[in-house]
Parts: C-alpha cells; sequence; structure tokens
C-alpha cells in the first residue's frame, strides 16, 4: 500500500513539473510571425452577378505581409489584376491601382458568364500572390 502511495506522488510530481514549462516562458514581443497578417477582404455589390452587369468591388489588405521585422522588406503592391474565373477559364478583367493596401474598382460581369459558381480572382505583381473570392452567377 506504500509503494503505491509513492507510485502516484512521482507521477503526480513528475506531471505537474512538466506541465509547468508549457505556460512559462512568455512569447517574446519583437519578432514576428506570417500568422499576424491579417488576410485580404473583398466586398462585392450586388452579391449575385449578371453576365453583362456591372459588379462594384472593394477590397483591403492587399499589402505583402512585412511582419518579420526585416530591413529589406517587400514595398507594398501598386496595383493588381482582377479575372473572372469560371468553369476552368479565366478572362482578365482589369488593373487597378492599390493605395495604402486598399483598391476600389467597377468591373462587368463577362457576358459568357453562365449561372452557378464562379470566382473573382485578384493577382498582384511581383511577388505574385493571387486570392480567389468567389461569385454568384444568376
Amino acid at each position: 500500500m506504500r509503494a503505491t502511495a509513492g507510485i502516484r506522488y512521482i507521477i503526480v510530481t513528475t506531471s505537474v513539473l512538466a506541465l509547468a514549462g508549457c505556460a512559462s516562458a512568455p512569447s517574446p514581443v519583437t519578432g514576428g510571425s506570417s500568422a499576424a497578417c491579417a488576410a485580404p477582404v473583398l466586398q462585392l455589390t450586388p452579391e449575385v452577378a449578371e453576365p453583362g452587369h456591372a459588379l462594384t468591388i472593394s477590397s483591403t489588405g492587399w499589402e505583402p505581409c512585412n511582419d518579420t521585422n526585416e530591413e529589406n522588406a517587400v514595398p507594398s503592391w501598386p496595383s493588381v489584376t482582377l479575372e473572372w474565373v469560371q468553369d476552368g477559364d479565366t478572362t482578365d478583367l482589369i488593373t487597378v491601382d492599390v493605395t495604402d493596401g486598399r483598391f476600389d474598382a467597377s468591373v462587368t460581369v463577362p457576358a459568357n458568364a453562365v449561372a452557378g459558381e464562379a470566382s473573382l480572382r485578384v493577382v498582384t505583381p511581383d511577388p505574385d500572390y493571387e486570392q480567389d473570392f468567389p461569385v454568384a452567377v444568376e
């Protein structure tokens, strides 16, 4: 019986010491990781597209992620290209200027767009980055 109590004491003590190391060291304030960068956000009006009709676009977050405190950070993108993607086909729509990571634009839904799902793809210049945003087509 005494041996069992001793074994429990060793197990509990070892567990407490092992878990204490998990929360004892605070993370550094300097440095950084790419996880701190926010993803771009895009708003479309109207929310449902029709072939030949205009979409108004407002988007933010179009800056390279420079949270690593490196001396030679990547400069902001001067522009982005908008593309229409549907059923494996891509159509270039427009290239727009980006100011402070933000752009506003108006594009026309291609006349050959069909009912269903499509994407508005935003493509940056060097370094290349692209992101698709879903669009519903009536």
